[in-house]
């Protein structure tokens, strides 16, 4: 009968312990993937290069120049911020998405609500250009790339013009 009952007690005592059956060593946790975003974050010079035949938006208009910052926020788009040009303080236009399974990345610049083209960029204090567009760019080497079906227009003064065509956007990516 004692020996009945140590059995038992040293049974109970390994079941409740988790023992009697082999323990497997758990497995390292493995690391999260990698953002399809890492190898296009920071900071970059733009260059928006409105469609030529584009004739009534001013030639001094139809070449854009600025700094723009695509910061990883944990989204599942970029954020693309710029300055310069008629941007003082850097403003949100454009979201970038990550790559279709052609390789090509998606921009939608000043493309945010229904009617897009709702940001404008200041010139003076009574002209404001607006640019929109949204298409496939190509990333290589430190550069994203594309040209992009949208519009670009003019506001001010009384008079508005308005040009529907292929912009082209040019990201090259400044030094770290």
């Amino acid at each position: 009968m004692k020996r009945l009952s140590i059995a038992m007690s040293l049974s109970m005592s390994m079941w409740a312990c988790g023992g009697g059956s082999p323990t497997t060593p758990t497995a390292a946790p493995s690391p999260p993937p990698a953002s399809p975003f890492a190898v296009v974050t920071g900071n970059y010079d733009l260059t928006i290069e409105i469609d030529d035949k584009c004739t009534q938006i001013p030639p001094t208009l139809r070449v854009r120049r600025y700094v723009a910052t695509l910061e990883d926020r944990g989204w599942h788009f970029l954020p693309v911020n710029v300055v310069g040009g008629g941007f003082v303080k850097p403003t949100l236009m454009a979201d970038l998405w990550p790559p279709s399974p052609d390789g090509r990345w998606r921009l939608e610049w000043n493309s945010f609500d229904i009617g897009g083209c709702d940001y404008p960029e200041p010139l003076t204090e009574s002209t404001e250009l607006y640019v929109c567009a949204d298409g496939a760019v190509t990333l290589s080497d430190s550069m994203l790339s594309g040209a992009m079906p949208g519009s670009a227009f003019v506001k001010g003064t009384g008079s508005e013009v308005r040009c529907t065509g292929s912009h082209r956007f040019t990201f090259v990516r400044q030094p770290r």
